[in-house]
Formats: C-alpha cells, structure tokens, sequence
C-alpha cells in the first residue's frame, strides 16, 4: 500500500484533565499469554496515529523512557509485532516503545511507516531482546520533523535505540528528514 493514502485516524488518549503535550498513548499490552508455546503476534496496520505534541512550541521531554503516558505504543511483553502502512504523529516521548526484559524469542518489523513531529531522545526505543533469535526490522520507513522542532542542548536526537537484538536490519529508509 501507499503511506500517502487516507488511513483511518486515531486520537492518542488523553487522561482527563491532563492538558500536557504529547499526553497519551495509543496502544499497550503487557500480555504473557501464548499460543503454542510462543509468545502472541500483534499486526497495527493502515492507520494514523496523532498525539497533541507539537516540537515547533513545546520543550522536548527529557530522558527517553517516560511510559505510556507520553508514548504513541509501548509494549512490554515479548510478541511478534508487524507494523506497517501507518503515520505517528506528535507523541512527546517514544512513539514507538517495546521494553520486553524476556529471554523468550520475539520479532518486529516496522515497514513503509512514517513518523512526524516527535519528541523524546528516542523516538524508536527498543529494549532488551534478549533470546539469540530475536529481530528487529526496518524496511521503507520515514522520520520527518518540522524544521522549527525545539532541540534540548542537554542531549542529541536518535532515531532507534535498540539494545540486545542479535538480528536486526534496516533498509530503504529516511531517517530524520526535515520537512
């Protein structure tokens, strides 16, 4: 599919009467069930994502690992997860989290994505994978940030932190695009 085609919106969810930038997040699980003895899977296909955070007129938040609240999807369980055709959009912190501290095998391939307007050090952050088989895949995704994006002079942007993935590719992307 074409990232540029209309997708359905989503509204990243707010608690009530929390008014801050870039305040909720769109999907969680922390979820141990299985089926045949392997961790489940997790498809988020065709959608847009869009969360209240602005870089143009809001500070960055600083550190990289600030929870649900303020990220677009953060997982915390090992699944097989497959992302692909989406738009995120203005989420504080990571707009993509998984923090699976699991020895249990788990892959995730994020394709023909576009991210806009995020905050946080790390707006793809990835957290100990820790079985050799493992993966983490990127094929054909898009970073863009508004070129009026406020910068914290305590700390330098990366696109993806990703520690502990034994197997891990990224091809045919565009990492941090100014538009």
């Amino acid at each position: 599919g074409n990232p540029s085609d209309p997708k359905p919106v989503f509204t990243g969810y707010t608690e009530q009467g929390d008014t801050s930038p870039g305040r909720g997040g769109f999907l969680y699980w922390q979820d141990s069930s299985k089926v045949n003895g392997r961790p489940g899977a997790v498809r988020i296909k065709g959608v847009k994502v869009v969360g209240n955070y602005d870089p143009a007129v809001a500070d960055p938040p600083s550190g990289y690992d600030s929870g649900i609240s303020n990220d677009c999807i953060f997982a915390v369980s090992p699944k097989d997860v497959m992302i692909s055709e989406c738009v995120f959009e203005g989420f504080a912190a990571n707009t993509i989290a998984m923090s699976f501290a699991s020895s249990e095998e788990s892959h995730t391939h994020v394709s023909d994505t576009i991210m806009h307007n995020y905050g946080g050090q790390y707006p793809i952050f990835f957290k100990s994978a820790n079985h050799p088989e493992s993966s983490l895949n990127f094929t054909g995704i898009r970073c863009t940030m508004d070129p009026l994006a406020r910068e914290d002079p305590n700390y330098h942007r990366a696109i993806i932190r990703a520690s502990s993935y034994p197997r891990s590719t990224i091809r045919d992307s565009d990492m941090h695009k100014v538009e």
